[in-house]
């Protein structure tokens, strides 16, 4: 594939720009001569190329437009890689949850395929997804620790409120309330002096 080895050659050396218009010329060369998908994959290709240079609203553009076409000649091979394409620029996004959806199918599409490379790179996207969930998942959540009972807000703990009954007077429910305990020094017994 000349245009991928062309392709490989700019973008190590950072040439965007280069390999944008190699991808639009291509692109223009399908859609002239109706081959539908050609199209396809060089709308893929220039959603590569936009999201490798942060525009990513229009990789997803293109990237539809690319499905869609795969889709409607029911390419399942032009459509795993589109949609490991999808959960790649999804990852870049960081909505993983995403990501995780498209990397699913794409690896699903490319199983009932004949190209095990493509299947074995969606395949290592979907694991680095699922491995980078899985990290957010448990960072999100600290190591179990048994909290404290604490009441709602607004009520009275059951102890403070069964001595709270016992005794005269508005209480505060930070004051222990009840026997050996003085209202006047919280926390403190009280003396018998």
């Amino acid at each position: 594939n000349i245009s991928g080895t062309v392709f490989d050659f700019w973008r190590i050396r950072g040439h965007w720009a280069e390999v944008e218009e190699l991808y639009n010329l291509a692109l223009a060369a399908s859609r002239e001569s109706e081959d539908r998908l050609g199209e396809a994959r060089n709308l893929n290709n220039l959603g590569v190329v936009d999201e490798a240079q942060g525009r990513w609203a229009e990789a997803e553009q293109v990237y539809q437009q690319s499905l869609a076409i795969y889709r409607e000649f029911k390419d399942r091979h032009g459509e795993g890689i589109t949609l490991n394409s999808v959960a790649l620029l999804k990852e870049a996004q960081k909505h993983i949850h995403a990501a995780l959806g498209f990397a699913r199918a794409a690896v699903a599409v490319l199983e009932q395929t004949e190209d095990k490379a493509e299947l074995q790179k969606a395949q290592a996207t979907l694991k680095r997804l699922e491995n980078a969930a899985q990290s957010r998942n448990s960072a999100a959540a600290p190591p179990y620790v048994k909290a404290p009972v604490v009441p709602p807000l607004g009520l009275t703990p059951p102890l403070q409120l069964a001595a709270a009954r016992h005794s005269p007077g508005p209480q505060n429910p930070r004051q222990p309330v009840g026997p050996g305990f003085s209202r006047l020094q919280p926390g403190r017994p009280a003396s018998d002096g």
